[in-house]
Formats: structure tokens, C-alpha cells, sequence
């Protein structure tokens, strides 16, 4: 087993919900030893987090991700972890298509039970809250996962 766990975590333009669910990784597996990046299909290089999320981020007590810049998803990037979990399926598809070798490595967050988690960003409060709930939801879910098959320390 690596040294330390390498989650990446794909949504569109990596400055809402797969920057949320980097920072919800972190705080929820803060003291193991893994690595927790956040990655765009489409991102420009460089794009601060959405304030909406920073700010739901900061009311639920998660870092609010203020110095995040966003980045676009690379095949290196891809390669070097061990857990890529996407935000939709067409993300899913989008890195499979890159390179189909990763698909036993490549789940969607919402995996367990299911789920999508669509991209709030531009739209009400609401949508906001539901889509960190459904994020929280689905890290958690990950975090026992990975917790009962050994893979954190």
C-alpha cells in the first residue's frame, strides 16, 4: 500500500463541488495519511472557489477552500491516484475516455447510494445546500468504505 491514499475528485470547472468535496476529504480524514486533490474536465486554469460554496463551506465549520485555484484535469493527474471519483457520469465517462485502463479505480462520488450530485453553481441557496449535503453525504460513505477495507491507517 502507498504511503498515502491519493483521492481525486472531478466535477466540471473544479471551483464548486469538487473543490466542497476535497475540502470535506480533508476534514473528515484529517490525521490519515492521504492526499486529496480536485480536478476540472473543462476548468481554466487559476479560477478562485465559487463564494457561494466558500461561504456554505465556512457555516458548516469546513476550510472554505480560499486559497483554491482551479485546474484542469490532466492524464498525470489521473494516473498517479488510487480513487477518482467523479461528480456525474459524463465526468466518469469524460476520464474513461481519456484512458479506459481506469476504470476499476474510477467510481462516482455518490457511488453507494447512487447518486449524481449536479452543479449548483449559479443557482439558489438551496441548490447549494443540497449539493454539499449530497457531497458530505457521499465522502462520508466513502470514508467508512475505506475504513472497513484497511485502506486508511
Amino acid at each position: 500500500m502507498p504511503d498515502a491514499l491519493a483521492i481525486l475528485v472531478v466535477c466540471t470547472a473544479n471551483i464548486c463541488r469538487s473543490p466542497a468535496a476535497q475540502a470535506v476529504f480533508q476534514h473528515r480524514l484529517l490525521g490519515h495519511p492521504c492526499e486529496i486533490g480536485s480536478t476540472g474536465t473543462q476548468a481554466a486554469s487559476g479560477q478562485p472557489m465559487d463564494a457561494a460554496m466558500q461561504g456554505l463551506l465556512r457555516q458548516r465549520g469546513l476550510d472554505p477552500m480560499t486559497t483554491h485555484r482551479s485546474t484542469p484535469f490532466t492524464l498525470g493527474a489521473l494516473r498517479n491516484s488510487q480513487l477518482i471519483l467523479t461528480m456525474e457520469h459524463h465526468h466518469l465517462q469524460q476520464v474513461l475516455q481519456i484512458d479506459p485502463t481506469l476504470r476499476a479505480k474510477t467510481k462516482l462520488l455518490g457511488h453507494w447510494d447512487r447518486t449524481e450530485i449536479l452543479d449548483p453553481h449559479g443557482g439558489t441557496p438551496a441548490q447549494y445546500a443540497q449539493a454539499l449535503t449530497l457531497i458530505e453525504r457521499a465522502v462520508d460513505a466513502w470514508v467508512g468504505k475505506l475504513g472497513s477495507l484497511g485502506l486508511m491507517a
